[in-house]
């Protein structure tokens, strides 16, 4: 039997508390905002430029990732504006980093910070992959694929916001040797997705997004739908293993991944090893060393 919110008093419990809490009425409308922005025109950075400007803090990351390095490298003499940033990091780029960003001023405290950034990390890592496997696709499916995955952990971030113990009883069932569904239906009265599936309806965004995030598929949907929606959810499980130490047994589950990938034959053996290197390990939360620099292409906007 599907367990939904209605029928369950701790999962209502949990919505209410979203839809209550101060803060995160602000943060979907942003959110929403800029989903609903079209890498189409000049008109786009500007549209961008403005939600960003609109945070303090995240102007101060945006303009410090476009002037680490290997951004440097291509900038030239450095980014004094959020506008050209936009330009040198890419657009795309840019919503991903806004959007996981958001939730970053969010905690209440510093005791949930660690849990916070490996949530974030974990959702930016999957939204680097799902476009990079997603490359050969026309670019609004990419942004789709990126944008989808990371949302897809939109649950857990909340989570860490608004009812940390409940998170923490979550992930400590998971290291037990229990599954993240059972888990979380025990503990919330809902999935994980069935959460993501109702804050993200709160907040506005499009169906097709909230499918994609969520791993819901219906049989009326087209083939290259369905394949969107599996690179989605297999780079949500890389990112999952990514998370794990390094060693034997993660490089066991990712190869797994790798091989579900190739089977589907939505994802090519260059696409999938791609993306290790280039993107999950030089996440803009987590890396060390500072990204490749990145080139335009015809598929971001031009400086205006």
């Amino acid at each position: 039997m599907t367990v939904t919110p209605k029928s369950n008093p701790r999962a209502n419990a949990i919505l209410d508390a979203i839809r209550c809490h101060p803060q995160l009425p602000g943060l979907g409308t942003n959110i929403s905002r800029i989903v609903a922005i079209a890498d189409s025109e000049n008109e786009s950075i500007q549209e961008l430029r403005d939600v960003i400007l609109a945070d303090v803090h995240l102007t101060q990351r945006i303009l410090a990732i476009a002037n680490s390095v290997g951004y440097r490298l291509y900038s030239g003499s450095g980014v004094s504006t959020v506008s050209k940033a936009i330009v040198v990091i890419g657009f795309e780029q840019v919503k991903v980093i806004a959007l996981g960003m958001m939730f970053v001023d969010q905690i209440p405290d510093q005791g949930r910070a660690a849990a916070m950034k490996a949530e974030l990390i974990r959702a930016l890592q999957a939204s680097l992959l799902a476009r990079e496997m997603s490359r050969q696709w026309a670019p609004d499916d990419r942004e789709k694929a990126g944008i989808a995955a990371l949302l897809g952990n939109v649950a857990r971030l909340l989570l860490v916001m608004i009812d940390f113990e409940r998170f923490v009883e979550i992930s400590r069932r998971v290291k037990a040797g229990a599954s993240e569904a059972t888990a979380s239906c025990e503990v919330l009265g809902m999935s994980v997705e069935t959460l993501t599936k109702e804050v993200l309806m709160l907040w506005g965004i499009p169906d097709t997004l909230v499918a994609l995030s969520t791993g819901a598929s219906t049989p009326a949907e087209s083939k290259q739908a369905r394949r969107l929606g599996r690179i989605v959810r297999l780079s949500q499980t890389t990112a999952q293993h990514l998370g794990n130490p390094e060693g034997p047994e993660r490089d066991a589950l990712i190869g797994e991944v790798r091989r579900e990938c190739l089977a589907d034959g939505g994802v090519t053996a260059e696409a999938f090893d791609r993306s290790m290197p280039n993107y999950v390990r030089s996440t803009p939360c987590s890396r060390s060393r500072s990204p490749a620099p990145r080139q335009p292409t015809r598929d971001f906007p031009k400086a205006p």
